[in-house]
Parts: structure tokens; C-alpha cells; sequence
């Protein structure tokens, strides 16, 4: 899942090119810079909806900043293009540009193919 995951993620948001960082990157999966504008909702009661920016994407998660915090362990869904995606709010913290959130993608769903099922 991990493989079609990434090719998902490099389709929607382009070839992997690393993030810049100035610690050691230990992760595991390559990253895509990316800066691009979602909305999305918080899978709380109220389905409390969010609008953020995508900084970098990788098939693990992705690394948002948002206006305002967003719940640790929150579970969250945000559409990009014809996949909806489902994570897990991991870490907020404020930055420069509103709250840093670290999201890590639990599940996606390919809109597409659904459709084409005539569901």
C-alpha cells in the first residue's frame, strides 16, 4: 500500500523533491515540497470544517499550516482532486505562519473509481 500511496501522492502533487530541512531528515518515505491551499474537516461531532496550506506531502503524511490549532489525535479528511484522504492530527504548534500541523495519512480513497462502480 506504502508504493501505491506514493504514487498517489507524486501524481497529485508532483516528482519527489526534498523538503528542505536543516536537521537530518530521518524519514523513511521522500517528501514533496508543495503549496497549495485544501479544505478539509475535522471528524469531531460538528465535522468542524478547516482550510490549511500544504507544505510538503510524503505517502506517511503531510505537513499543514493552518489559521488556527487543530486537535492532537484528531482524525481529519481533506479532498485533492479526486482522492479523499483521512489522517491523524500528530503534533500543532504555532509558527510564523499560524499553526504547523503534522498529519499522518491513515487512508485514502479514490473518488474515480467509485464513480466508475456507478456508486
Amino acid at each position: 500500500m506504502l508504493k501505491k500511496m506514493f504514487d498517489i501522492i507524486e501524481g497529485l502533487w508532483g516528482t519527489a523533491v526534498p523538503a528542505m530541512r536543516l536537521d537530518v531528515d530521518r524519514r523513511e518515505c521522500p517528501r514533496v515540497s508543495v503549496d497549495e491551499e485544501i479544505q478539509g474537516k475535522l471528524l469531531d461531532a460538528k465535522g468542524t470544517p478547516f482550510i490549511a496550506v500544504v507544505r510538503d506531502a510524503s505517502p506517511k503524511g503531510v505537513r499543514i499550516v493552518s489559521d488556527r490549532p487543530l486537535p492532537v489525535s484528531m482524525p481529519l479528511q481533506f479532498q485533492r482532486q479526486e482522492v479523499l484522504f483521512f489522517g491523524e492530527v500528530i503534533h500543532c504548534s504555532p509558527s510564523e505562519e499560524g499553526y504547523t500541523v503534522g498529519v499522518q495519512l491513515l487512508q485514502y480513497l479514490n473518488l474515480s473509481s467509485i464513480k466508475s462502480l456507478g456508486l
